[in-house]
Parts: C-alpha cells; sequence; structure tokens
C-alpha cells in the first residue's frame, strides 16, 4: 500500500514538470523595487559625461592683413570690413595712412568708386560712426559748393573733413578730441605722421609778426623733414641737399621773432628759418635760409637763390605794381593757409558757411591746395549792394585804391598808357621780362576792368561802373 502511495505521488510531481508550472523562485536583489528611495537616488550609477568636441580657434589676423582683405589684395573671407571696425580707431588710422600714401592724382577719385581710394574712403567713414560727435559730409559746404559722398571727390571731403576736426583741435585741444572725437583723434594722430604740411598748417604759432614768412617756412620745413628734394629745388635751394635725420615724434611747437624768423623745435632739435628783406615784403619774393640745429652737433644750413636780394621801395607808383604791394594792410598775404589767415585777421574775422572768411567786408576766398590744407587762394572787395554780406569793403587795396575811387584816380597810380579806346583789350604795359603786365578790357562792350599781374604770378583786377567808370569791385588771385 505504502509503495502505491509513493509511486501516486511521483507520477503527479512528473505532470506538474511537464506542464511548465513550476514553482516560482526569488528573483535577484537589483530587480526589487528600492526599498529607500533617498538613498537609491545617493546610489545613482552616473554615466561619465561625453565631451563634444572643441570648436577651432578664430584665427587672429591683424589689422593690415584684415586691409588687404578688404581690398581685394588677399583672398580670404569677405566680413574683414566687420572685423577691423571692431577696432574703429586703428581701422581709420589705417585707412588715412593708406589714403595718403597712394600716387599722386588718387585721392580726385570718386567717394563711391569701386576703386582702392573709394574703398578707403568708405571703410574710414564707417569707423567715424563710433565718435559720439561726427563729420556730416552731406551738410557740409566746400569752396562754395555743397559737398556729396555720391558725388564728391575724396580730396575734397576728406579736405573738408580736416577742416572740421582741426575747428575742434583749435578751439578744444587734443584731449578734448581725445574723449569725445576718438576716432578722429586716432585718425588726425596718423595723418600728421603721413603728411607734415597738414600737421605744421595745424601747429600754433606763438607770434605771428609776418605772415607770409611764416607760411614759406612751414612750406620748407614740411619738404625737409619729408626730404623732398623736388619741392625744395623748386623752392631755390640747389645742388647736392643734405638729408637732416630728425624725431618727428612728440610735441611740436612753431614760434617767430620781430624779425620774422621762425623756430621749429622738435624733440632731437630745431629747424630755424631766417627770410631775406625782399621776402619780409612779400612771400613771393622767394625763400630764405633754413638751419638744422641740433641738441648736439653742428648747425647745418641750406640757402635759397635769391636770399640776399633787396627790398623794394613800394612807394614808387611810377613802377610796374609788385609782389610786395599785394601784401594787405593787415599782413594777410595769398597762398598762406586757413589758420594763417584766421590768426592774422584776429578776433575781426567771420567764419563763413562757404569755409571762407569775411573782415571789413573783405572776403577771403580757399582752395585745398597740394594735400589737404586749405590755402588762400582770392580777395575780393565789393560794395555792399553787390554782395550777400550786405557790407562794403573798408579795407584799402594795393597802391591805396579803394571802392568808389574814380578811374582816373586809379589811373595816376598805375604807368603805361591809359587811354581809354573801347577795344577789347589792350596792353597798358608789359609783358616785361620778369613776368609783370598790366592791361585794360573792355568787357562785354559795357565796362572796364584794369588787370594788374606782378612778377610773382599775383594779380589785382579792378572793375569800372558802367555808369560812372568808378571802382565797383576788386579781385585779387593768384595763378
Amino acid at each position: 500500500m505504502k509503495r502505491m502511495m509513493a509511486m501516486l505521488l511521483a507520477l503527479a510531481l512528473l505532470a506538474v514538470l511537464l506542464t511548465g508550472c513550476a514553482v516560482k523562485l526569488p528573483e535577484d536583489d537589483a530587480a526589487q523595487p528600492p526599498q529607500n528611495p533617498e538613498r537609491a537616488a545617493a546610489e545613482e550609477v552616473v554615466q561619465p559625461a561625453v565631451e563634444e568636441p572643441a570648436e577651432p580657434a578664430k584665427e587672429t589676423r591683424s589689422a593690415q592683413e584684415l586691409l588687404d582683405v578688404y581690398l581685394g589684395r588677399d583672398n580670404a573671407p569677405a566680413q574683414a570690413a566687420e572685423e577691423l571696425l571692431e577696432q574703429p580707431e586703428e581701422a581709420a588710422a589705417l585707412a588715412i595712412r593708406e589714403l595718403l600714401a597712394l600716387p599722386e592724382g588718387s585721392l580726385y577719385d570718386a567717394a563711391d568708386g569701386e576703386t582702392e581710394t573709394g574703398k578707403l574712403y568708405r571703410l574710414f567713414t564707417r569707423a567715424l560712426a563710433g565718435d559720439t560727435i561726427r563729420w556730416n559730409a552731406d551738410e557740409s559746404e566746400y569752396l562754395n559748393g555743397n559737398l556729396s559722398e555720391s558725388t564728391s571727390s575724396v580730396t575734397d571731403l576728406l579736405t573738408s573733413y580736416f577742416f572740421f576736426v582741426a575747428a575742434h583741435y583749435r578751439e578744444d585741444g587734443m584731449a578734448w578730441l581725445d574723449e569725445n572725437m576718438p576716432v578722429s583723434a586716432s585718425a588726425l594722430r596718423a595723418a600728421w605722421d603721413a603728411d607734415y604740411s597738414l600737421r605744421l598748417a595745424m601747429t600754433p604759432c606763438s607770434s605771428i609778426t609776418n605772415g607770409g614768412v611764416l607760411e614759406n617756412a612751414k612750406r620748407v620745413f614740411a619738404a625737409a623733414l619729408r626730404h623732398d628734394t623736388k619741392a625744395l629745388t623748386e623752392y631755390g635751394y640747389l645742388g647736392l641737399l643734405p638729408a637732416w635725420q630728425l624725431d618727428t615724434s612728440g610735441e611740436w611747437t612753431l614760434s617767430q621773432d620781430d624779425s620774422g624768423v621762425v623756430t621749429l623745435q622738435l624733440a632731437s632739435g630745431a629747424l630755424r628759418y631766417t627770410p631775406g628783406a625782399a621776402e619780409q615784403q612779400s612771400r613771393f619774393a622767394g625763400y630764405g635760409m633754413v638751419e638744422y640745429v641740433p641738441q648736439d652737433g653742428d648747425t647745418q644750413r641750406m640757402q635759397a637763390v635769391g636770399y640776399g636780394a633787396e627790398a623794394a621801395d613800394l612807394t614808387d607808383y611810377s613802377q610796374p605794381l609788385r609782389d610786395g604791394e599785394v601784401t594787405l594792410s593787415n599782413g594777410v598775404q595769398l597762398g598762406m593757409d586757413y589758420e594763417t589767415v584766421l590768426a592774422v585777421l584776429g578776433d575781426g574775422a567771420q567764419v563763413l558757411s562757404s569755409g571762407g572768411l569775411e573782415a571789413d567786408g573783405v572776403e577771403y576766398g580757399f582752395y585745398q591746395g597740394d594735400g589737404l590744407v586749405r590755402r588762400l587762394y582770392s580777395i575780393s572787395y565789393r560794395l555792399a549792394e553787390d554782395t550777400w554780406l550786405g557790407k562794403t569793403a573798408q579795407l584799402a587795396a594795393p597802391r591805396e585804391i579803394r571802392l568808389g575811387d574814380t578811374m582816373q584816380s586809379v589811373f595816376d597810380k598805375i604807368p603805361g598808357d591809359t587811354e581809354l579806346r573801347q577795344w577789347e583789350f589792350q596792353d597798358v604795359y608789359g609783358p616785361n621780362d620778369d613776368g609783370s603786365a598790366a592791361n585794360l578790357q573792355f568787357v562785354a562792350g559795357s565796362f572796364y576792368s584794369l588787370n594788374l599781374t606782378t612778377s610773382g604770378g599775383q594779380t589785382v583786377s579792378i572793375a569800372f561802373a558802367r555808369a560812372d567808370n568808378t571802382v565797383k569791385w576788386i579781385d585779387i588771385m593768384a595763378d
């Protein structure tokens, strides 16, 4: 019986195994739900972070390299201008240096053109956006005309710009520029390094006893500093010209003594200019002697041809008109730079919207000469009814001729044939060997004009009124 029961139990167990109803065993502890969540969180396995590949470092290029890219001198990304403008002061200075180093005549290119000149100018003006006080070309007038960045040449625009900056420099000083116009201050320093004539024009002279001599001295100083033998030869300095090595960094100071001698003091020494007797009457009479006075060593000098010329008797009206007679009684002479004329005229000068000056009813007009310096080109005398100034010029013209004088009183001060023949053109005297000449013109069969030209190329034109042959206007100009 016991054997029978054991067999039945064995068969039952075999049946259970064959039907898959196995006994459920406990699972592994890792698969069980956590009994302590805080501990489970603390013990959570953190997978190591996968590092992203680092971006390549941004290529750093010098301002000059970026400029080469911008101007198309190098094949590189087009964003060079934007990178340059991240440092506007450096960009403006670099653009100015490049502009002033371009071949002669390049600055007459249009500002909106695709030339290198146009591209540099546009980079420069974009950099100026960093200034608190800014120059606006489209709101400026220059030489009696409006400027426009879409039609004007780069030379006219830059001359107008530096005229604007020079006014702030004169009135407010460089420290003010550094604070309020830092980009322009940087550009101005770069321009001074590239154009000594501009720097000399903007360097105030502690006293001005003869503006014409001061003008000649500044021209000679600029040529000597840049070793411009061509200009020095044109000024009459012949032979083997010395190449004086001066340190142009640091402050410049200009002074003139009672005898007209001009001194430019630099860090490494001085340049000294001594005029001749004839030059003291007119800057058109020639150039003087220039000396280099180093801190250590011997003084060296150059002397222009004609330096020893004697002064003329300017009261002798039996002679053709001389250059010294065209120097006005207030000391103004043609060819002087704007800053010198302004200083000579003093507090009585009025700055005109055209960029010219007016004093005592006389209007002074300027032009852009070589480089970026504005120089006196014309002097105009008008009656109040003939000018927008509404003033009659009070200053005497050469040979004490004034508006309203009779024709005969003028002829009494002029040698030669002044008989009125109603010819379109007739010689009064000359042309003489020295270039002096005078003529009468009967203009449009209506009125007479007397034109007197000096040996130095200055011309005084006197127009007489049709109604009564009195002096109606006077213009003084230079070749």
